[in-house]
């Protein structure tokens, strides 16, 4: 999976990434879908960077549960 990611996405950001997965995670997610929700969450994480703090706390407000343990899972990184 690295591999695929290489060239894609920073070798921290995935390394950081994938330590936070749980077990459950990884036997659950396919791994082209990882691979995808990597790339979706280092492209998120990219989004977020150009944003206010401000900007970030409101579009937080407005997501659902799903999207707000993405905006921060990616944060947390």
């Amino acid at each position: 999976m690295k591999a695929q990611l290489k060239y894609k996405v920073d070798k921290v950001f995935v390394n950081e990434f994938l330590r936070y997965l749980s077990i459950r995670d990884f036997d659950s997610i396919h791994e082209e879908d990882l691979v995808t929700y990597v790339q979706y969450s280092y492209s998120y994480v990219k989004q977020l960077a150009t944003k206010e703090k401000e900007e970030i706390m409101e579009d937080f407000k407005t997501k659902d549960f799903r999207k707000r343990k993405d905006m921060l899972k990616c944060n947390s990184k």
